[in-house]
């Protein structure tokens, strides 16, 4: 492997709120402007501690793009063996929604119990004032971040139905970590560090019955991560009724 890395945001947000044992790591998504063209970045764990599998894992992952309008598309992302990272280039869109999702198996936790881990990513394109608070109905768990007057509100959602006790992390452009637990409104607050790219993930499980691979689960715990980046002068906009929905579908 090279030496090029993800993002210290990227690079932070593995350490956050991860399922332990055999899943210690988390699926991340970065999108970067590149003058009329967005470079979206995707990797599992960090290169320095790179295992094969997660080549795989990659591999797995299903990715799209969610534009304004409501429509999502396939995203092809390309594996590079060099960085540890899947790449793509898209388009002109100024606003949008990168998401990629991968089931990454059982985890045994207490004798013959089992428990399916999942974990979900997206980076967010476009400046706050565009974003929009809506939740999606059939998602069985989300972050949807707002900005208003300074603040950062996160609000986990499950099903479209606010979450309460997720415990919400996050990291600035300060790199300083502020970590809360939601209520019963679902939502945490937090001040803004101003200007910056920001990396929020929470985790979280479910009570659930199904088989994986042959064997039945009794739960799923899922972690769900967002990345986007404040530009200057947005800091104190309120999110528009009209915009995306930052969510991610099953």
């Amino acid at each position: 492997m090279s030496a090029q890395r993800p993002s210290l945001i990227a690079a932070t947000l593995l350490a956050l709120a991860l399922p332990s044992g055999a899943f210690a790591h988390s699926l991340w998504v970065e999108a970067w402007e590149l003058g009329k063209s967005q470079e979206v970045r995707a990797g599992y764990g960090h290169p320095d501690e790179w295992e094969p599998n997660w080549e795989d894992l990659l591999k797995r992952t299903r990715f799209g793009l969610l534009l304004p309008n409501g429509t999502q598309r396939p995203l092809e992302l390309t594996f590079d063996r060099e960085t540890g990272m899947s790449k793509a280039m898209i388009g002109d869109e100024r606003m949008g929604i990168v998401v990629g999702r991968v089931t990454l198996g059982l985890e045994r936790v207490a004798g013959d119990q089992h428990v399916l881990v999942e974990q979900s990513a997206k980076a967010i394109l476009g400046k706050p004032d565009r974003w929009s608070a809506r939740p999606m109905a059939k998602t069985r768990f989300e972050l949807v971040p707002s900005l208003k007057d300074g603040e950062l509100t996160i609000t986990a959602f499950s099903k479209g139905q606010p979450v309460e006790g997720a415990r919400v992390v996050l990291h600035g452009p300060k790199l300083d970590e502020a970590a809360s637990v939601t209520g019963a409104d679902g939502k945490v607050r937090f001040p803004s560090e101003g200007m910056g790219r920001y990396a929020i993930s929470a985790e979280l499980t479910f009570p659930e019955t199904g088989e994986f691979d042959g064997k039945s689960y009794s739960a799923v715990t899922e972690t769900n991560s967002i990345t986007f980046e404040l530009p200057k002068g947005s800091v104190d906009r309120s999110p528009s009724s009209e915009s995306v929905d930052p969510t991610i579908g099953n």
